[in-house]
């Protein structure tokens, strides 16, 4: 055996140097593809994900939400209806305003959908804003059709 003062210096022709023996890890022989995925689909339906994790780590079952959950989930989707459309037909009512009796028509639609949304307490921002725009598109829109009736009556 080489002590570790002899280690630093360089070995003469007559000494060697003595390697100690490691172990390797056995190596499993290959496997065929059937195999694999028998190994495959064993490990699979034990729930535990072959190469990550520690060993026999399941993953969490689905989660698959109820009949009532997704009726809930829609329902306040389109609860928001009214609220969204008086937002979208607000903001088309300014840009028809000096339209005649378009711009009438959309402001009357955006104030009364925007009304029905604050009624059934949807959000005030949304429903706020259509009626807000909905009132001063019509407000814009009846000035600039009582002007055009005016002048050709």
């Amino acid at each position: 055996m080489v002590h570790a003062w002899a280690m630093s210096q360089p070995p003469s022709d007559s000494e060697s140097y003595e390697v100690p023996s490691q172990q390797m890890p056995p190596v499993a022989p290959p496997m065929s593809i059937g195999d694999a995925a028998a190994q495959y689909d064993a490990e699979q339906a034990d729930g535990a994900f072959p190469g990550y994790g520690l060993p026999g780590y399941k993953a969490p079952a689905a989660v698959q939400p109820t009949a009532t959950e997704m009726f809930t989930a829609a329902a306040n989707r389109t609860a928001l209806a009214p609220a969204l459309a008086s937002l979208f037909v607000g903001i088309l009512a300014l840009f028809t305003c000096l339209v005649p009796i378009i711009g009438v028509l959309f402001g009357a639609i955006a104030a009364i959908l925007g009304g029905i949304g604050l009624a059934k307490g949807q959000p005030r921002a949304l429903a706020g804003t259509g009626l807000a725009l909905g009132v001063i598109a019509l407000t814009i829109s009846g000035i600039v059709t009582a002007v055009t009736f005016a002048d050709v009556g």
